[in-house]
């Protein structure tokens, strides 16, 4: 306390006096014995209300060692268990953590990473992925603007993430790495990418695409084999050298069976090698049978016949049968879509039963087809019944939007040939061409889409098509190909089953077991509006029907699924909804893969980038690391005095003798008859 608070305390103390002698002046005059008892009383009360409203404190200093951070990282990774001695590592780490040393000089963190970086809890060496980069930029937050040393235990081996160089510098660490794992170069052959299409349609030859490289230094020949249900059904010799340490090798697979296809690949490894779990890798493939037959039934022989044919077979999966009307049996069983070619009265029941299969099919018209037949078998449209002939020409209607066609021109095409009148469209349609007739575009259609569904149908006026196929080849320079393609998409448009479900679930047929594997499905209620509220389940069966059920979690827009939680193999899954009834049914093979198992050695050259000094430690370097940090005059504890102002008297004190004050002198007052 300062002579000055001294002072003012002394002033109050008199001021107060002063006061209460004011206003008790008259009972002191008289002499009366209870004068001073009250102008006392009345003193203390006034000097404790000024020393509260004045507020005197007195500073108290003390002094305060702030240690330097220490963050101890270790790898939690399963390529840790594989290269180096976990037991080891267990103990080293306690022994760090339990040193007096150390702990007098340091505040030590201790985290563990992996996949992600986690207070240090229990090491069980089995994160399938490690990122160190991570370890930085989580680490950033301590060590703002001071240097902070960072003993790293890890092989330097890293499947994900940014590059760990570029994390390190923008960080105030000082990393002692401690290097786990052998650090000698041995010799390995491994599988390094393999590509894949996800889908091969029944039938059809598909590449398999592999990368092997080796690390040795001397020639080293070997067979790679791809093998199906643990048989080689394919192998190839390939040379490596120091020169040439890669290779490329495809393999070609003939699709037979549709289904998910998984396959083997597999490198051969040399005597004696140490790491042999990444010279096999599986991949899968998914083969659909996308076969479409389409029965094209006429009611007389023309050339449009064979164009047609011809184009839409141009796609392998795509097969056409040319029957007259008069052998058409009904039998529609195998049929996925009909051509009506110049449709007449014959073709009644044809119309009824496709109508009734609900096939989507293509109506040419032509100057042989009976109009008042076909105007009164079907409600999309309606023509004029002439008995005069025209030629249309096409032309693009730019504003349809159902598919594409940037690379199709009907522009120079000659024209189709068709009965003369007009036409008037009675449901709502979609035109994709429109007619030209002596130069005058008009709004009446030369082939259209009907909007309505069950079934899909589109409708072309006019015969000669063919020649349209041969315009088209003489403008693509002798080839179909760019007019085939739009029969392509014409039949493909047909033939999509557009009907909306309420449950849409987006998965893959296959997955490799790692990180962010999802299963994602979307609900709808009935107005085909997002529906939150419910909830969405997932149900796996094995191969051995092991029945494993779990709540998918909502998120943004849609429910998800972490496969994570399931082991390797194939699995028949189900999702579903049990207030709705609404489910999903599919399949998927989950293939085993660690990116861990595919290291032999330590990356030393990555370790040794991010080291303080470039210096590297091992787990028998315990003594000259602990020696390292603790004489190093970097991370000296700072020592700081605190000032800190405290009360002169406790206001608690201070209140109690002021009500105490108070109320003895009402007591005596009221007790002598003054109130």
């Amino acid at each position: 306390m300062t002579d000055q608070s001294l002072l003012y305390i002394f002033l109050i103390i008199i001021a107060s006096f002063g006061l209460s002698l004011f206003q008790y002046y008259k009972a002191v005059f008289k002499k009366k014995k209870t004068a001073y008892l009250f102008l006392t009383l009345r003193a203390i009360t006034y000097s404790i209300i000024g020393i509260l409203l004045l507020n005197f404190n007195v500073e108290q200093k003390n002094n305060e060692v702030q240690l330097n951070e220490l963050v101890l990282a270790v790898d939690n990774s399963n390529s840790i268990a594989q290269l180096a001695d976990s037991t080891a590592i267990k103990q080293w780490v306690k022994l760090f953590l339990e040193d007096e040393e150390l702990n007098k000089k340091f505040n030590i963190e201790a985290f563990q990473f992996g996949e992600n970086v986690t207070p240090l809890n229990k090491l069980n060496f089995r994160d399938n992925e490690t990122n160190i980069a991570n370890v930085f930029s989580e680490g950033k937050q301590l060590v703002t603007g001071k240097q902070v040393p960072l003993v790293l235990l890890s092989d330097g081996n890293v499947t994900f993430g940014n590059d760990v160089e570029f994390e390190s510098r923008l960080t105030n660490f000082d990393v002692y790495p401690l290097v786990l794992g052998d650090t000698i170069k041995y010799s390995d052959s491994k599988i390094d990418q393999i590509n894949l299409n996800s889908y091969a349609f029944l039938d059809n030859k598909f590449p398999i695409e592999v990368f092997a490289s080796y690390k040795g230094e001397k020639d080293f020949k070997t067979e790679i084999q791809l093998k199906e249900k643990g048989k080689i059904i394919d192998q190839k010799v390939i040379d490596f050298s120091p020169s040439k340490p890669s290779n490329r090798i495809q393999f070609e697979v003939l699709a037979q069976q549709t289904g998910i296809k998984t396959f083997e690949v597999y490198i051969v490894p040399e005597e004696g090698e140490k790491q042999i779990e990444n010279n096999r890798q599986e991949v899968a493939i998914e083969v659909i049978d996308e076969s479409t037959k389409v029965l094209l039934l006429t009611s007389l022989m023309h050339p449009d016949l064979s164009a047609f044919k011809k184009s839409i077979e141009s796609n392998q999966q795509r097969e056409v049968e040319i029957l007259p009307i008069q052998n058409f049996s009904g039998d529609l069983d195998e049929v996925s879509m009909l051509i009506l070619y110049q449709p007449t009265r014959n073709f009644s029941a044809a119309f009824e039963q496709v109508n009734q299969a609900n096939l989507p099919h293509i109506v040419v018209t032509g100057t042989k087809t009976d109009y008042q037949f076909l105007n009164r078998i079907q409600d999309d449209f309606e023509k004029q019944l002439s008995k005069s002939t025209e030629l249309y020409y096409p032309v693009f209607n730019d504003d349809f939007l159902n598919y594409q066609q940037e690379d199709f021109s009907v522009e120079g095409f000659p024209p189709l040939e068709d009965v003369f009148g007009a036409i008037e469209i009675k449901n709502q349609g979609e035109v994709l061409m429109y007619q030209k007739v002596q130069g005058l575009t008009t709004k009446e259609p030369m082939l259209m889409f009907a909007s309505q569904q069950n079934p899909k149908r589109s409708y072309l006026f006019g015969e000669q098509f063919w020649r349209w196929r041969a315009a088209s080849y003489l403008q693509e320079n002798n080839s179909f190909e760019v007019f085939d393609n739009f029969m392509n998409k014409w039949i493909g448009y047909l033939s999509l089953d557009q009907k909306k479900s309420r449950l849409m679930v987006d998965a893959k047929s296959f997955y490799k077991t790692q990180r962010n594997a999802k299963i994602k499905a979307t609900l709808y209620d009935q107005n085909y509006e997002l529906d939150k509220n419910s909830s969405l389940y997932i149900r796996f069966i094995d191969e051995e029907e092991n029945v494993r059920e779990f709540p998918m979690l909502f998120t943004n827009s849609n429910f998800e699924f972490n496969l994570d939680a399931l082991e390797a193999g194939k699995y028949s899954y189900e999702v579903f909804t049990a207030n709705q009834k609404l489910s999903y049914k599919g399949q998927i093979n989950l293939i085993s893969y660690s990116p861990e198992l595919q290291f032999v050695n330590a990356n030393i050259s990555l370790l040794k980038s991010i080291a303080h000094k470039g210096e590297l430690f091992d787990l028998k370097d315990f003594d000259y690391l602990k020696n390292e940090l603790l004489d190093s005059q970097i991370y000296q504890p700072i020592q700081k005095e605190n000032i800190k102002l405290k009360p002169l008297i406790d206001w608690k004190i201070l209140f109690i003798f002021l009500i105490l004050s108070l109320s003895l002198e009402w007591f005596f007052r009221k007790y002598n008859g003054l109130i």
